[in-house]
């Protein structure tokens, strides 16, 4: 399960599928595995992966539901249309039916006041803190992906908890 675990705390999964970069990574480590990723339908899932996905899926429409097998490790990484929604729902389920991890974006206003103060408290001036924060709860807990953008310099990514725990900062290297 320390595979579905290390998959899991990654919030590129998606693009996981799409890109090898990863794969060549562990390949030029010298890691053996064998990755299988196919698209289902929700009908598609063992029934307690199914449960899972609707019990989450907040009246939503399941878009998208990709199987993703590790060795003999299998994860469901389901996207979901939620209505009156800013961005599309992502959950991450174990084939268990076990939800793993959810993401979505929210507004910056409806993140906690903790969280907003934390990344406020950290924004340069001439800087701005971006408007879309991901939600993520894994393990019961919460926790806010933001961006602050900074002028002349790359952007930084934060993860904040809920209590306004700077979990990380780190500078976005694609800037």
């Amino acid at each position: 399960m320390q595979v579905a675990m290390a998959i899991a705390n990654s919030n590129q999964i998606h693009d996981m599928m799409k890109s090898p970069k990863i794969l060549i990574a562990l390949a030029v480590l010298g890691t053996t595995f064998t990755l299988h990723a196919k698209e289902l339908k929700l009908d598609e899932c063992p029934a307690n992966v199914q449960e899972t996905i609707r019990a989450n899926a907040r009246g939503g429409k399941v878009d998208e539901v990709n199987a993703i097998t590790l060795d003999d490790v299998t994860l469901y990484w389901t996207v979901v249309d939620v209505p009156e929604r800013r961005e599309d729902l992502k959950l991450l389920v174990g084939s268990d039916g076990g939800l793993i991890k959810s993401r979505e974006e929210i507004d910056l206003a409806d993140a906690p006041a903790a969280v907003r103060e934390a990344a406020r408290k950290l924004v340069p001036e001439g800087g701005e803190l971006d408007d879309g924060v991901d939600r993520e709860v894994s393990g019961g807990k919460a926790a806010y992906a933001l961006q602050i953008e900074r002028p002349n310099a790359p952007d930084v990514d934060l993860l904040i908890a809920e209590d306004g725990t700077v979990i990380n900062q780190t500078e976005d290297q694609e800037d």
